[in-house]
């Protein structure tokens, strides 16, 4: 199941069959398919959480020290979802998601989730394999240890989505695409036959804070409840994280920054050139299809000599407070305008290295002191008592690795499950 599909152009192609076949009919959350890729049982679930930390050691669901498993309860049936959600434009696109049923015996609660960063195809939800224990397949370990209903999307430019380009760090774009595949689902046979109990709830890690929020926010809108809001080591606030990246050594840190500003250049209707960022803009969209790795994406950005950016561009961002990359970064910003109805949690690391434990804190204060709020709490973690931290320095992925299997028993703050 970590085969691509074939080409981008056969997906474009088939959209555009099935957009003439539906006229002016499809509209954001309309279910284009939903299929079954298979089912994973517990003991296949456990086997691969074990091989996982027999050739890697450090990773992500940390087994508990006081059992030998993973605590997977339950088999989990998986599914890809496409469906229709819109850019950054409002244009009608394709988008996508994977779903994870477990089987059981009794209503569960259904979690969106919304992930972080991803920079290579291995990253997406949809690329599940049975064959590695991979990102996809955490989160389906959560979804049999827990017995909850789980729905991955993929993002906006991801697998067999329509859009040439991920739109990273564009808050509204990624929590429309969230929202409407939550739409989509409820309207498959497999959903309607076994519907959850309870509302909504949401759960973002870094990058995917951001869309989350925004789900909620657009959900919320719309009339829709949402149980709860859980974030861990949450991007509220764009501008921030570029600003607070930019100012860190390493040019890891800088594939956030790439990755923002690429979003940027391609919605910005030309408020700036592609040649003043990248070395080759005819090859921008082949360096963002998911298939590069880290350095080659930084390989392509423009430099100079000890440079990671073209230095004019750079340093006319780090300078012009009404930069327009800014203003656009700015008008994402999940914090501003707007008072939450449910619950927020945020779970931070005080020592958290790539996004910081003081934008969790304007960010809390932000959204609790609005008048009307739900309540946003934020929980601090001192990465001096966690037993399980691989290395320091490792707290922001270390978070998560640490609390999935809370998540999962529901023995966090605000989880009913």
């Amino acid at each position: 199941m970590s085969v691509r599909f074939p080409t981008r152009l056969l997906l474009v192609l088939l959209f555009v069959l099935v957009s003439l076949q539906r006229g002016s009919a499809a509209q954001p959350g309309d279910l284009i398919s939903m299929s079954y890729l298979g089912r994973y049982s517990v003991s296949a679930l456990e086997a691969l959480n074990d091989e996982y930390y027999q050739s890697v050691a450090v990773g992500y669901l940390i087994q508990d020290q006081d059992q030998a498993d993973a605590g997977v309860r339950y088999a989990v049936d998986v599914y890809v979802v496409e469906y229709y959600t819109t850019d950054s434009n409002h244009a009608v696109v394709i988008g996508s998601g994977l779903y994870a049923d477990p089987v059981t015996s009794r209503p569960e609660n259904v979690v969106l989730y919304t992930h972080g960063t991803s920079v290579t195809v291995w990253d997406t939800p949809s690329n599940v394999s049975a064959e590695a224990f991979d990102g996809p397949t955490v989160l389906i370990n959560v979804a049999g240890r827990g017995g909850l209903k789980l729905l991955m999307p993929d993002g906006t430019g991801f697998w067999t989505s329509t859009v040439p380009q991920h739109r990273y760090l564009m808050g509204e774009v990624e929590g429309r695409t969230a929202i409407d595949m939550w739409t989509a689902v409820q309207h498959t046979s497999v959903f309607l036959n076994d519907p959850p109990q309870g509302d909504l709830h949401l759960f973002g890690l870094s990058a995917g804070g951001l869309p989350a929020l925004w789900a909620q926010r657009l959900y919320e809108a719309a009339g829709g409840t949402v149980a709860e809001v859980t974030l861990m080591g949450a991007v509220t606030a764009p501008e921030t994280f570029v600003d607070e990246s930019l100012g860190k050594p390493g040019r890891y840190y800088h594939v956030y920054d790439t990755f923002a500003f690429e979003a940027w250049i391609n919605t910005s209707g030309g408020a700036v050139s592609p040649s003043s960022v990248f070395k080759d803009p005819s090859g921008i969209t082949s360096l963002f299809d998911m298939d590069h790795d880290y350095n080659a994406v930084i390989a392509g950005l423009k430099n100079t000599a000890g440079a990671t950016y073209l230095p004019g561009f750079l340093h006319d961002f780090q300078r012009d407070v009404n930069h327009p990359a800014r203003v656009f970064l700015r008008a994402s910003d999940a914090t501003v305008g707007w008072c939450p109805k449910a619950q927020i949690f945020f779970h931070h690391f005080e020592k958290d290295t790539e996004v910081s434990f003081e934008s969790a804190v304007a960010a809390q204060a932000a959204l609790n002191t609005c008048a009307g709020s739900g309540g946003a709490t934020l929980i601090r973690y001192d990465s001096t008592l966690v037993p399980l931290l691989a290395y320091p320095g490792a707290e922001h992925l270390e978070l998560w690795d640490n609390l999935l299997p809370k998540y999962a028993d529901g023995t966090l703050p605000g989880l009913p499950w």
